[in-house]
């Protein structure tokens, strides 16, 4: 799609009208349109006028992990991560990049909450709801990061290095911090 298509789909798909900014990420013109819809943020981003990703965030009937996966199958992994502050906040997202979709889910609350075994954990669960939806071309999920998600190559390895194959619902993870 190129801006035209993008804003066109924006409103009449999403019943908003979207503001778009312009920014210089690693030598590359982005253009980011941003809208709100019922309580839903969207962000879709275009790198020489053709959109390469959307991005859905605050989803308030999103669809539960099982039924992604009951739909998708099994992801082909994991990307688990905490940022301690005074609270813990808890990110799981599943990771699709051959369908080119991740979806996640994350969680505030008290550090005692997630302790096990001396390590911040979560359990998978078939009932956690999908909060984020990240859409994009099909890849590899280094591709993705370094060309989608725009991160430099230094960081590609580490956001790699974070995710896990997928353990099944009812797993307990630990989470990186």
């Amino acid at each position: 799609m190129d801006s035209e298509d993008v804003h066109r789909w924006i409103v009449t798909a999403c019943d908003a009208v979207p503001t778009t900014s312009q920014e210089k990420i690693g030598g590359e013109q982005l253009t980011v349109y941003v809208w709100q819809s019922n309580g839903m943020t969207g962000n879709a981003y275009l790198r020489s006028g053709q959109l390469f990703r959307i991005s859905l965030q605050n989803l308030e009937n999103g669809p539960t992990f099982g039924q992604v996966v009951a739909g998708l199958g099994s992801p082909e992994m994991v990307d688990r991560r905490a940022e301690i502050r005074e609270r813990v906040l808890d990110t799981i997202a599943l990771d699709y990049p051959a369908l080119g979709i991740s979806v996640s889910t994350s969680d505030v609350g008290k550090r005692s909450r997630l302790l096990h075994r001396d390590d911040l954990a979560v359990t998978l669960r078939q009932d956690m709801r999908v909060l984020h939806v990240e859409c994009y071309a099909p890849g590899s999920m280094e591709d993705i990061l370094r060309d989608v998600f725009l991160l430099p190559p230094e960081y590609v390895s580490y956001h790699l290095e974070r995710r896990i194959p997928w353990p099944g619902f009812g797993s307990r993870v630990s989470l990186d911090y």
